[in-house]
């Protein structure tokens, strides 16, 4: 029996040095007193060190309680376990790990304690940080963002478009960005923009669209085509930003340059304007142009005589 024994735990070590995992055994107290070589040279120590406990000073601090109460709570239980914990490897550099563990049995079935195995899922843990990120920058962006597949039907959007168009999610997902259309823009700027997609993959530039309300505002529109390994467009990612404001700013800037804030009539510089877009058109189409221009006599006068209000009212 003895031989035997020993026979099966020399098979049971040459499994576990070259299993592709951390593997651990713990007796009927909970003390860990077996890793194989995949362990010790993860963690850079020998087997006297870790079974001496120096692997529990390797978990991360933040994790040490939460791992502790998970494997205790197990082995009360005498029932499996799985917990995710960083433990420190041989350079200093912790790494998130994902272990397992399950009770053992003697040959009288009597409970002998646990074994368990260990992977590193430090990869797995960063991509999910990255897209709990890349989620809250969807969910909480101050621009509008509308996801489509690669039939330009919608499949997300997140708060600002609702916030932008007035349109709740569920009123626009499965139907196309056409819901949105103003009517403004012709075939011809469609026409543009999908052929911008279809040769570099982008598209940016202001465009018209309706409201749930009814209402039409400008929105500055970028447009991204999102591709798989084999260059196929698998979705659309287009982002909104509401320029009224920008706009209306644009539209006063332009007012106090070309007209008078007084009586608002155009100002020399518009006339100056519109006389070069003159000139510019005549030479185009090789065809002359012609000025007239109106004086008002004495106007000095009837200003110092009457009054700049008769003046401004003439």
């Amino acid at each position: 029996r003895q031989t035997a024994l020993n026979e099966t735990e020399t098979r049971f070590k040459v499994l576990a040095d070259n299993a592709p995992a951390l593997v651990w055994m713990a007796g009927t107290d909970g003390q860990l007193n077996y890793f194989n070589k995949v362990w010790l040279d993860f963690t850079g120590r020998n087997l006297e060190q870790e079974v001496g406990g120096e692997w529990v000073q390797a978990i991360h601090p933040d994790d040490a309680l939460h791992a502790n109460q998970v494997f205790q709570r197990a082995l009360l239980a005498r029932e499996p376990f799985h917990v995710d914990y960083r433990l420190r490897r041989g350079d200093g550099q912790y790494r998130w790990m994902a272990f397992n563990g399950v009770p053992r049995n003697d040959a009288q079935g009597v409970f002998a304690g646990f074994i368990g195995s260990g992977i590193d899922i430090t990869e797995r843990k960063l991509a999910e940080v990255r897209m709990q990120l890349m989620a809250s920058v969807f969910t909480h962006a101050g621009e509008g963002i509308l996801i489509t597949d690669a039939n330009n039907h919608v499949l997300r959007v997140n708060r600002s478009f609702t916030r932008i168009t007035g349109y709740a999610p569920e009123e626009v997902i499965g139907k196309t960005p056409a819901v949105l259309s103003s009517g403004n823009q012709d075939a011809a700027f469609y026409r543009a923009m999908w052929n911008s997609l279809k040769h570099h993959g982008a598209w940016q530039g202001e465009i018209w669209n309706r409201r749930k309300n009814g209402q039409v505002y400008p929105e500055w529109l970028t447009i991204t085509a999102v591709k798989d390994g084999a260059e196929e467009i698998t979705h659309y990612v287009a982002t909104m930003a509401d320029i009224t404001e920008r706009k209306m700013a644009e539209e006063e800037i332009k007012q106090l340059a070309f007209y008078d804030p007084l009586t608002q009539l155009p100002n020399r510089r518009l006339l100056m304007d519109r006389l070069n877009q003159g000139i510019t058109s005549a030479n185009r189409h090789q065809r002359r142009g012609a000025l007239l221009y109106l004086d008002l006599d004495n106007f000095k006068d009837l200003n110092d005589t009457l009054g700049h209000d008769r003046g401004d009212q003439l």
